[in-house]
């Protein structure tokens, strides 16, 4: 049985790894990085920062003091022109907030590589984002695998948790099963 859970962990392990290849050759590839940078700081937030990804998802933080819509449709129009992406979302959270979202603008795109679908989520706001700054890394290998088990668990059932959520019953709960979890969170009322 043993054998089977050191099996199990290192495909977490190996997903993980070949996930964030693929985002960095993504990102590489697309040149989007290049685009956004004139706009002011670029951060790479996430999954992708933590080295915990699951699925083909990577978040983008811009910020800049003088950040306002045009900017951001002026950044948008310059990925537009990339023709890396495949799709393009807009939405302005600045005008319609949204519980548990930044105050700002979203940039949403989309690609399949290596048949996975991939999501490139820009968020640019006129300050920096702090969330997972917060969190302290480099996490332990036990608390690494636990987490990527529970988002993996999230990702095959499409149960309506975030990564944060994730993160913060782990690693101020102690929770360490998907039990647990679901538990903890109907408890606080985010599930």
């Amino acid at each position: 049985m043993k054998s089977v859970a050191v099996a199990t962990q290192r495909k977490l392990e190996q997903r993980a790894s070949l996930l964030h290849r693929r985002a960095d050759a993504l990102l590489a590839e697309s040149h989007v990085l290049p685009v956004l940078r004139k706009y002011e700081k670029v951060g790479l937030g996430g999954s992708y920062s933590l080295g915990l990804m699951t699925h083909g998802d990577i978040d983008l933080h811009v910020w800049n003091p003088k950040m306002a819509e045009q900017r951001v449709l002026q950044a948008l129009l310059g990925i537009i022109r990339l023709r890396y992406f495949r799709g393009h979302l807009y939405y302005d959270f600045t005008k319609h907030r949204h519980r548990g979202f930044p105050k700002g603008w979203y940039i949403g795109l989309k690609k399949r590589l290596h048949g996975e679908k991939w999501m490139v989520d820009v968020w640019l706001t006129k300050t920096p984002r702090q969330t997972h700054a917060q969190l302290p890394t480099p996490f332990k290998r036990k608390t690494r695998l636990t987490i990527l088990k529970l988002k993996t668990i999230r990702d095959t059932t499409q149960t309506k948790i975030s990564s944060w959520d994730i993160y913060q019953a782990v690693l101020n709960r102690n929770v360490r099963t998907w039990e647990q979890l679901t538990q903890s969170l109907k408890k606080d009322g985010l599930l």
